[in-house]
């Protein structure tokens, strides 16, 4: 039996190009959606690092949006700055972490990267030194394999890791708020979509619609509580092995990229608060005991001075707390044999500070809380991390005189932080630890803010930081210009010189420091600052005060090569004039003195010293002629 073709007789097959064009129209349309929406800048920016003065990056203060989409009041990173062009004298060091690498309770400059940058500083003074702290509170390994391709184009000479706390709560963990499910695959897919300014306009397209059919409920608390959606994950349990699982993958996939860019890492290990800290979620759970049963056991062997005991229970106890923000024991196991498997130094956090603390149990000797260390123990993983790069011979020989003894000790004293820091840190930690979890209880923020005492105006400053009303680099500048005000020189520097030491690429705060010291005649404080200026971005100001100051120490050829280059800038100032007459003149160059001082009178002839000076060097000048 023959077929007959049954295609109707005027249908004609579409050509090729039909088919391409068909395809394509979709694909240009969202080309020029995503192009416009950049255009007239939609949303939030998307790029990994935004370009600042002088040829400075930093990474974009909105990144975090990548990472959150549904929790409020998100956490920045520091504006730790680096060179566009990386040159050829850099040392330039990423550090990666969660909130513990980014210093709470202390931010932004109570950081261990803090310790790294001042002893790179000290020992390579020839160097461009860059320490680029990125790291943000409530993020995890999902956040550091997104940022990874990036910070590898910048060339780094080494990377710096402490992180893995954050594995179920942080952004994007399996039992977060935020969490898009275990499939690393479809987080990673969105990631890379989370770059486009399409894929927020849809978002926000679906938010409006859904947000007609619902009644918002304002979130409250803590960002830690925000963060949390399954409060509960009993040890090894499907949910607790997914977020080992995530870690494990996702640290893996980092080393792979680091490795095949030949970057040097250096990983630690993870440790917590043991001994001082209870579990805070304790309940029965199927073959286990309690979190609870087992810390009382572990105390009672502490006080029979049974020592190991004593030590394996408090980390068991850590291990069947249910609500898990301190890090299973697994998360370090992994990192050394990652470590192991990419050949990357680990240096081994969990028990250098055991070896630290009495007994041999981290407790609140180093802890601020439940695993943000105090400031001394930030300060001891700065000097650990630095130590073991230098043992290691990642950069060239160091050029200090110091002894590595006084070297630290040096940086422990000399770490820009302020009473203002040790009031806004205090009173951090008093709503942390009266909050969930540590107050099991349901905690109304404003009642818990109004708890907190206020005596004088660091304390009212470091109260606005804290509830997000003041920035933290405001705070120390009206606590500066408070003491100013008051004719306290040395508070005022201090407070100015931990804003400079956080952002030392700025050139508004050395105008700040330095206008201000010249102001009140403290000449000899405003020279540095006059001079980093000047490296910086020189102008007629800061040229024409190291003049002036070089003038008055009789260094000569210095105070007229400055008092040249603020001419330079601005050729019409009588007492630029004034001055580098006097610096000729005492140099026995009367000659130029004279053109000088002609010049100074030209612009205003009634200068004060001006005319007697004048006559003066004619005399002089006539003398030698006869």
């Amino acid at each position: 039996m023959i077929m007959k073709n049954t295609r109707p007789e005027n249908s004609k097959k579409h050509p090729f190009y039909f088919y391409i064009i068909l395809v394509s129209i979709p694909i240009f349309v969202l080309f020029f959606l995503e192009a416009g929406l950049r255009i007239f800048n939609y949303g939030f920016s998307t790029d990994q690092w935004i370009e600042i003065t002088n040829n400075k990056l930093i990474l974009n203060p909105e990144i975090a949006y990548r990472y959150f989409h549904k929790t409020s009041g998100i956490p920045y990173p520091t504006r730790d700055s680096f060179n566009k062009i990386k040159s050829s004298n850099s040392i330039r060091v990423f550090i990666l972490g969660e909130s513990s690498t980014a210093g709470f309770p202390y931010s932004p400059n109570g950081t261990f990267s803090k310790y790294i940058k001042k002893r790179l500083l000290l020992n390579y003074s020839d160097k461009n030194i860059e320490v680029v702290n990125l790291s943000m509170a409530a993020i995890n390994s999902y956040t550091l394999l997104d940022l990874m391709p990036g910070i590898i184009d910048q060339k780094p000479d080494l990377i710096i890791i402490y992180a893995g706390h954050n594995e179920y709560y942080g952004a994007l963990g399996v039992a977060s708020n935020e969490s898009l499910g275990n499939s690393r695959t479809l987080v990673k897919l969105m990631l890379y979509l989370n770059r486009f300014k399409t894929v927020q306009l849809i978002r926000n397209f679906i938010d409006s619609i859904t947000s007609l059919f619902r009644s918002d409920i304002p979130q409250t608390g803590i960002l830690m509580q925000r963060m949390v959606k399954d409060q509960l994950i009993p040890i090894n349990s499907e949910m607790y092995y997914d977020g080992i699982n995530q870690f494990q993958n996702n640290l893996d996939e980092i080393f792979k990229m680091t490795n095949g860019a030949k970057i040097p890492v250096i990983i630690g290990t993870l440790t917590s608060n043991l001994k001082d800290q209870k579990p805070f979620i304790s309940s029965n759970v199927t073959n286990y005991p309690t979190a609870n049963e087992i810390f009382n056991k572990a105390e009672k062997m502490l006080s029979e001075k049974k020592i190991n005991e004593a030590d394996s229970l408090f980390e068991y106890a850590k291990e069947l707390d249910l609500l898990r923000f301190r890090a299973p024991k697994r998360i370090n196991s992994i990192i050394k044999e990652l470590g192991k498997k990419y050949n990357y130094t680990v240096v081994d956090f969990d028990s250098i500070f055991k070896a630290l603390s009495p007994d041999g149990i981290v407790g609140n000797n180093l802890m601020s809380d439940h695993l943000h260390p105090t400031l001394f123990g930030y300060k001891s993983m700065g000097k650990i991390f630095y130590d073991e790069v230098m043992k290691k011979n990642m950069f060239p020989m160091p050029n200090s005189k110091l002894s590595n003894e006084e070297q630290n000790k040096y940086i422990f004293n000399n770490y820009s932080f302020t009473q203002l820091d040790s009031t806004i840190a205090q009173f951090r930690l008093f709503i942390l630890k009266n909050s969930w979890p540590y107050n099991l209880e349901e905690q109304n923020i404003n009642l818990l803010y109004e708890k907190i005492p206020r005596k004088d105006f660091t304390d009212s400053l470091a109260f606005q930081v804290i509830k997000d009303e003041l920035s933290w680099e405001l705070a120390h500048r009206k606590l500066a210009e408070r003491y100013l005000h008051d004719s306290n020189i040395d508070g005022f520097v201090k407070e100015m010189d931990a804003v400079i030491d956080q952002f030392p690429d700025e050139i508004a705060y050395y105008k700040i420091m330095a206008g201000n010291l010249v102001e009140t005649s403290n000449f000899n404080l405003a020279e540095p600052y006059l001079k980093k200026y000047f490296e910086i971005m020189p102008d007629a100001f800061c040229t024409k005060w190291l003049g002036i100051i070089n003038l008055n120490k009789k260094k000569l050829k210095d105070a007229i090569f400055y008092l040249q280059k603020s001419l330079e800038f601005n050729s019409g100032d009588p007492q630029t004039f004034y001055n580098i007459a006097g610096a000729f003149a005492l140099s026995g160059n009367y000659k130029n003195s004279l053109e000088y001082i002609n010049q100074c009178l030209k612009i205003d002839p009634n200068f004060e010293g001006a005319t007697n000076l004048k006559k003066e060097l004619e005399t002089i000048i006539a003398g030698r002629n006869n």
